[in-house]
């Protein structure tokens, strides 16, 4: 494993830089709490609590936890929605130093018995029953394969999970103990989403987070106490749906607004509206729906300046369209769950850059492009993208294995895509290093098709992905999903291209219809399973 240890001298480095402190996740929360108590710090489906009810309910959880003999560096898990115990939960480990498990509300045994395993987790909170699905039964099906779980908490739908505190002298001692811890522990955990595997929990120091968050994003999205956030994205794996449009809010006293649950563009552009919105933060796909749907024409935008997303490449001509219709400024990050975040637009670059790159490095990061030996690539060359920096410290939880695998040379991640820099610094990806499709020995990149077909008037997303073939090894398959009332043919589909003078061996070679895609948790296209299916059906036919 070659992730870089944090030494004393690692830790002035990015304290110089500004961008690592002394304080905890759960201090800054205190410290928001403690001045804004009358503000509403928390939103979802069910109920909004003040910065003063949430404090008091974070100090609740962590007394109950805190008597249910967690300690630090414990697992504790949590799987919900998008529920404000999420970050409950969250900052109530945060505080007694304990690890917190965010587990996506749609995992069921396979994933859940998994994370729980793997982690060795002693609590994990649960909805007793959320879309007709009884949480607790799964849990207990799952019970006798998990040595280490002792407690299992049941959220009811109704209201929040509180645990009072019975002895205040005893909750201060406690309290007191646990202000001492350092920052750089790994005390946090986003779960990769899994598009191709099971998930795996990447940690995350307090100062990891408060890198990205406080001084790298916070900065670059001009964002105050003053703005009202919502997420869309799901919150549930700890990573894009809940750090930019959750916690961040909660760490500065400003407001944050949560989608329960994507099921489809109107819901999520009907919260943007009644919750007077400032900033929105959504995965791609679900920005392509959002101006598909017929509502972005009668929503009212007024109070919606800025629209971050990540979590996967967004078409240019979506993030057009975003701003053309919301008026408002797209805000992108790159980087991974994983391997951390190395750059980020700027509201104030130019269209060109803000739409259609991934933006410039942020203070305390660093970024490579290598060929297939790890040799770095002349400059204005393409290759693999890789990272490391202020906010990222830590692989993944008991993983050795996975970690030697993409933690490369002096802390290094391959993060597994192609990037170019441009004359300006400013990064663009343009594939994935096992996303090229290969046909006949020449290289197709999914996301330079992707890009053009998405333009079309009635297409509202596209995949690009491979299907076997005999002879070439692999060829392009489009998959399609079209806009209401849309029709779109083979022929369309490759005199459109044509039309763009996109190389022959390019073009897809197979158009398929499809009312959605299979997506992770993270809300991501699982091109894996557009292969297994078209596979699977081009064996039926006798193709292959």
């Amino acid at each position: 494993m070659a992730i870089r240890e944090i030494t004393p001298e690692l830790d002035r480095y990015y304290k110089n830089l500004g961008v690592w402190g002394d304080d905890t996740l759960y201090q800054l929360f205190e410290a928001s709490a403690t001045r804004y108590p009358n503000k509403m710090a928390t939103s979802d489906a069910r109920y909004s609590r003040t910065y003063e009810e949430y404090l008091e309910d974070v100090q609740r959880c962590a007394w109950f936890l805190h008597k249910n003999r967690v300690v630090t560096g414990d697992i504790v898990a949590i799987q919900v929605p998008n529920w404000n115990e999420l970050a409950m939960v969250h900052l109530a480990c945060n505080l007694l130093g304990a690890v917190c498990l965010p587990i996506h509300s749609d995992w069921r045994e396979k994933e859940v018995g998994h994370l729980l395993g793997m982690t060795k987790a002693r609590v994990v909170f649960v909805p007793r029953v959320f879309r007709d699905f009884t949480y607790p039964e799964m849990i207990k099906a799952l019970k006798p394969s998990l040595p280490d779980l002792e407690e299992v908490v049941m959220i009811d739908l109704a209201g929040q999970y509180t645990q009072p505190i019975d002895d205040q002298a005893a909750f201060d001692l406690v309290y007191q103990e646990c202000q001492s811890r350092s920052p750089n522990e790994p005390t946090n955990i986003m779960v990769s989403s899994g598009t191709t595997s099971l998930p795996k929990p990447s940690l995350w120091s307090d100062n990891n987070l408060i890198a990205l968050l406080i001084n790298q994003y916070l900065p670059r999205m001009k964002i105050t106490p003053k703005d009202r956030a919502v997420t869309l994205a799901p919150a549930s794996t700890g990573a894009t749906g809940y750090v930019f449009p959750i916690l961040l809010p909660l760490l500065i006293g400003a407001s944050c607004s949560m989608l329960e649950r994507w099921g489809g563009a109107d819901d999520a552009l009907e919260l943007i509206e009644e919750s007077k919105a400032t900033y929105a933060v959504a995965v791609p796909a679900q920005m392509t729906m959002l101006v598909a749907s017929e509502k972005v024409q009668t929503t009212n935008f007024e109070h919606l300046t800025r629209f971050g997303n990540a979590g996967a490449p967004l078409p240019t001509e979506t993030a057009i369209q975003i701003e053309k219709l919301m008026n408002c400024k797209i805000h992108t990050i790159y980087g991974a769950t994983d391997g951390g975040v190395p750059v980020a637009t700027l509201l104030d670059d130019p269209d060109e850059k803000r739409l259609g790159t991934a933006g410039v490095l942020m203070q305390g990061e660093e970024i490579r492009l290598v060929d297939e030996y790890y040799e770095d690539v002349p400059a204005g060359g393409r290759g693999e993208v890789l990272i490391r920096g202020a906010n990222k410290s830590f692989g993944y939880l008991n993983s050795p294995d996975d970690n030697a695998a993409v933690w490369i040379g002096d802390g290094w991640y391959a993060t597994g895509d192609l990037g170019e820099i441009d004359l300006g610094n400013y990064l663009r990806i343009v594939g994935r290093k096992k996303d090229m499709i290969i046909r006949g020995g020449q290289n197709i990149s999914p996301r330079e098709v992707e890009e053009m077909l998405i333009e079309h008037a009635a297409i509202a997303d596209v995949a690009i992905a491979a299907m076997p073939d005999k002879i070439l090894g692999e060829r392009a398959c489009a998959f399609v999903v079209l806009k209401e009332g849309q029709r779109f043919t083979f022929d369309e589909m490759i005199q459109f291209l044509s039309a763009q003078k996109i190389a022959k061996y390019k073009l897809p070679e197979r158009l398929e219809i499809r009312d959605t895609f299979p997506t992770s948790a993270g809300g991501k296209t699982q091109k894996g399973v557009l292969t297994e299916e078209i596979t699977e059906q081009l064996k039926q036919e006798g193709v292959v």
